[in-house]
Parts: structure tokens; sequence; C-alpha cells
């Protein structure tokens, strides 16, 4: 995987209205949110529906797929949402 390298002198600041922080880590879930997780701890869920084995609790993102694009992740927001909804 390819790591960003700091070009001295290339700094700059910008205003943005919204940050999307998407940094490819895996969840260090609370024992208390009772869903079950893998060996990598990525969160288990169902791949159809993507809720977790937790009543009424969706997941998605980084947390279930491990490191991928926020594209991604937001498609799995949306399809749960979609879940959650029926």
């Amino acid at each position: 995987r390819r790591r960003p390298e700091p070009i001295d002198g290339s700094e700059k600041t910008e205003v943005f209205d919204t940050i999307i922080a998407a940094i490819g880590q895996y969840p260090d879930t609370p024992e208390g949110f009772m869903v079950e997780a893998g060996k990598s701890g990525k969160i288990t869920v169902d791949r159809d529906t993507l809720a977790t084995s937790a009543k009424g609790v969706w997941a998605g993102g980084d947390g279930v797929t491990g490191p991928a694009s926020v594209v991604e992740a937001i498609a799995q927001g949306r399809r749960g949402a979609e879940e959650i909804d029926k």
C-alpha cells in the first residue's frame, strides 16, 4: 500500500465545509455493543442486509470490509439505510 511522503514547503491551508475521514483502520468495538467480530476485528454482518448479530444494529464501511474506498463505505451506508427503512 502506498504511503504519503512529506515534501518540505508544500504545506498550505484551505477551508472546507465537510471532511470525510477514511483512513482504513479496524474498529475497536466495545464489548457492550454486543456485536460479533472476526479475528481481524472486522464487524461480522449479514452480506445482504448489513445487519449485525445485535438486534437493530447495522454496520458498514471499513469496520466491515477492512480498508477500502470512501465510495464503497458510502455505498454500504446507503444500502444499510435502505435495509433499516425496510
